[in-house]
């Protein structure tokens, strides 16, 4: 039979030569169900019913309906086996993992998902965009993270049982790097120079956006943020080159995709 949770939707075919005076829904025979709602009536012969399973148990259930005419003729339905489910599933996103650093077109994005009577459909969600549905195990689909921008993200999974009973995975935050770019290199012009600690301390203090086209590359100390420091760090590595013991962070000294998780990116 069909599985429910809290709610059910029933639809009871009459054929009478009265008038129908009331229709009662009863479960397991002897039960009465009072909150019934009466959606619609399309015709005389056809009445759409809404009911609430609050106070049903879990498990396997009959229902019939019970329906009066304005002769006073009662009549019952054949009954209908159902059941009723309010347990939620339980569903982890195995793929990508808490601060994973993602690259390219063939990232796999996966969940597993667990349910007493079994698991109807799995979505994901990519900042809070429904991006994929899948209805079969194992839950897996393959992503291009170059189609989004290079940072901070978030993916979670949403598993529904039969009885559309559902419940979200915890949120996973990764970070796309695609980009290629070169460390220090502020004014992305393929070069590190005096323009550069320029371009970021006139960022910094002027506050002009146009300016900074990759935070990533301006970063130069790669400490996940960009500040005064990195203008200062790049100053330092270009004026005391022979004895500088700094060690500017990869990407460098050749252009590169970035190898450390933070909430930066850049523009493409």
């Amino acid at each position: 039979g069909e599985y429910f949770s809290n709610i059910g939707s029933f639809e009871v075919f009459i054929t009478d030569n009265s008038e129908i005076n009331n229709i009662k829904l009863y479960i397991d025979e002897d039960i009465l169900i009072n909150n019934v709602t009466r959606i619609s009536s399309t015709s005389v012969s056809k009445y759409s019913l809404m009911v609430q399973f609050t106070d049903i148990s879990d498990g396997q259930h009959t229902i019939i309906a019970r329906v009066y005419d304005q002769q006073g003729n009662i009549f019952d339905s054949s009954p209908i086996t159902f059941n009723i489910d309010k347990i939620p599933p339980t569903v982890i996103l195995q793929s990508p993992w808490e601060g994973q650093v993602i690259t390219g077109s063939q990232v796999s994005v996966r969940a597993s998902a667990q349910d007493n009577v079994g698991i109807n459909t799995m979505g994901f969600y990519l900042d809070g965009q429904h991006i994929y549905w899948d209805n079969w195990e194992p839950y897996e689909f393959i992503w291009n993270s170059t189609s989004i921008s290079d940072g901070s993200h978030i993916f979670k999974a949403q598993a529904w049982d039969r009885a559309q009973n559902n419940t979200f995975s915890q949120e996973v935050q990764f970070f796309v790097s695609n980009t290629i770019f070169l460390r220090g290199d502020s004014n992305r012009d393929g070069v590190l120079n005096i323009s550069d600690p320029i371009n970021t301390l006139s960022f910094l203090f002027q506050g002009n956006p146009t300016e900074l086209k990759c935070q990533d590359a301006t970063d130069a100390n790669d400490d996940g943020k960009v500040d005064i420091s990195d203008a200062v760090f790049i100053l330092k590595y270009l004026f005391n080159q022979e004895i500088n013991t700094q060690v500017i962070p990869q990407p460098f000294p050749n252009a590169g995709i970035d190898p450390t998780q933070d909430g930066l990116g850049c523009q493409l």
